[in-house]
């Protein structure tokens, strides 16, 4: 893991672009868009936002509690104002009569599988005329964190990697943020 590069993000006229993308007359589309958000705000894997349940959202505290994480080591992970009222206005009208405590689920209240996220991202993609996959809007959360001069430390803590050297990426060869 020593000659890691730079990963690659999306500029922010590509978000913009993927965001608006989605279709906001349907359960899967405003389903989807608010999974984008929560993987673009608070950095976290796919398996890791397919997994949380309603009772892991604090809504006023913006907060997130993820447990089924790659390491084993549960963290909350902070979201920001616009993400926090996204989810808590999806949770109470399109998640309302679905079944289950998962936040991001089928309408029958069954598990997501990644893959189809994937697919869905793929398709996605296709209509917006650019690449995105759920975890380009990760690595893309982390580098506008570190932008903003996030504490790479913290920023390794929300990311849940394990060695600060995995987070480094995110920084320029010399330790500043990427500009």
């Amino acid at each position: 893991k020593t000659d890691q590069h730079r990963p690659e993000v999306l500029t922010t006229e590509q978000l913009e672009l993927f965001f608006r993308s989605w279709d906001r007359r349907t359960y899967e589309g405003i389903r989807n868009r608010n999974l984008s958000l929560v993987l673009l705000d608070a950095m976290l894997r796919v398996g890791e936002t397919l997994a949380l349940n309603i009772e892991d959202l604090d809504v006023t505290a913006g907060v997130l509690h993820v447990s089924h994480t790659k390491g084993r080591r549960d963290r909350l992970v902070p979201i920001n104002f616009r993400t926090a009222k996204s989810l808590y206005k999806f949770l109470r009208t399109e998640r309302r009569d679905v079944p289950g405590d998962l936040i991001f689920c089928q309408r029958n209240g069954k598990p997501l599988n990644p893959g189809r996220i994937a697919q869905a991202f793929c398709r996605q993609s296709q209509r917006a005329k650019i690449h995105v996959y759920p975890h380009l809007l990760r690595h893309t959360g982390a580098t506008i964190a570190a932008n903003k001069g996030m504490p790479v430390h913290l920023l390794q803590r929300v990311l849940g990697h394990a060695d600060i050297r995995t987070t480094a990426v995110y920084l320029n060869p010399d330790g500043e943020e990427i500009k």
